[in-house]
């Protein structure tokens, strides 16, 4: 893999990527039920991805709240490892960015082992990570900062529209890095606090 972090932000292959789940913790046998990628090339899409997934097993009361995938919407979606050669190609040699990318990546890669795939070991981009270090927003979560950022988020807590959104925060903070003279990958990887994956945790 070429040095990702030496590209200008603006230059970088990116991949966007959200996913929703049947609880909060794979160590605990949750599961995707959704999975978006909207890859990009700096700040100009290049195509997007996105699916219901079978999870294989039951949708917790909370989850169902938060993003409204009930079990009739999953009943018939592939399961993960039936997505993988469309999901794999959409993960090479980018620059992954999720807004709270810990939550995504051990997702990511707890279904990627479910699967026998190999494991994805890039550079992340952490949009919440950047704005707990660089900003003061009232709240850090994806929507509340969309809204104090006047950026217009549809269809919360699906995995599509918060990649949608990860990627226009994304775009305001990069552009502000950018006038600052700090355009480059890894300006952003120290400006968030060094690399944010893989995580202390991973074995």
């Amino acid at each position: 893999m070429d040095d990702l972090t030496a590209l200008p932000l603006h230059d970088a292959p990116l991949a966007f990527l959200d996913v929703e789940t049947t609880g909060l913790n794979p160590d605990w046998g949750d599961r995707v039920v959704e999975i978006a990628i909207v890859r990009a090339r700096g700040l100009s899409e290049m195509t997007r991805f996105v699916s219901l997934v079978n999870p294989q097993r039951r949708l917790s009361p909370e989850a169902m709240r938060v993003n409204g995938i009930t079990p009739s919407m999953v009943a018939n979606a592939p399961i993960f490892s039936d997505l993988l050669d469309q999901l794999l190609p959409l993960l090479e040699n980018v620059v992954l960015v999720c807004h709270n990318v810990p939550f995504d990546l051990r997702f990511l890669e707890a279904e990627l082992r479910k699967a026998d795939a190999p494991i994805w070991d890039g550079v992340a981009l952490d949009t919440l990570a950047f704005a707990r270090r660089q900003y003061w927003f009232r709240r850090n979560n994806l929507s509340a900062i969309a809204r104090q950022l006047n950026i217009r988020a549809t269809g919360a807590h699906r995995a599509l529209a918060d990649a949608l959104t990860t990627q226009a925060i994304f775009r305001r903070f990069a552009g502000r890095l950018r006038r600052q003279g700090r355009p480059l990958v890894a300006d952003w990887v120290r400006l968030q606090g060094g690399q944010v994956w893989p995580s202390s945790s991973r074995h």
